[in-house]
């Protein structure tokens, strides 16, 4: 048998390798959305007006955040997508 299959029919049928990538697999997952919201976050927290009322935290949304919030992606609306796209054009981030 070809040690390539082998490697993948041992890595779906051996327990102890699917529970390590069972778990990279959930703490890479937790990391990119607490990589996400925090990136959302900061921007959002940044362009918006924050106010507390009733022990409420209360976004007073700006046009420019309003734009990011509202821009398409490929039919869609994605607020990371834009917000990193905001970041991009502004030279914060690059491509890479």
């Amino acid at each position: 048998m070809n040690k390539d299959v082998y490697k993948k029919f041992f890595n779906i049928t051996n327990e102890e390798a699917i529970k390590d990538n069972l778990n990279f697999y959930a703490l890479y997952l937790l990391l990119f959305e607490n990589f996400k919201n925090s990136i959302i976050f900061n921007v959002k927290s940044f362009l918006c007006d924050i106010s507390v009322k009733n022990g409420k935290v209360i976004y007073i949304k700006s046009p420019e955040y309003k734009k990011i919030e509202n821009k398409k992606y490929n039919g869609k609306r994605n607020v990371f997508i834009n917000t990193l796209d905001w970041l991009k054009n502004l030279d914060v981030i690059t491509e890479n």
